[in-house]
């Protein structure tokens, strides 16, 4: 299991504008990380372990999340 990181605080207090607009759900928080897509699974265990409602995310091999744009 992994540790609350120093933004959890702001993500779940983010995601808890969620809560107020249970209709719309207006915030949406995709997760970045320089991590292998193989750490992933451990990842949102953890992410469902505390609690976040956090859905999707890039794993980006080692690669800075930059790179990703490039794509685009």
């Amino acid at each position: 299991m992994l540790g609350k990181g120093v933004a959890f605080p702001f993500v779940r207090r983010f995601l808890s504008i969620n809560q107020k607009f249970p209709d719309e759900q207006p915030v949406e928080v995709v997760l970045l990380s320089r991590n292998s897509a193989v750490t992933g699974k451990r990842v949102f265990r953890s992410i469902e372990h505390h609690g976040l409602s956090i859905t999707r995310a890039a794993f980006m091999e080692g690669n800075p999340p930059l790179s990703l744009y490039s794509c685009i």
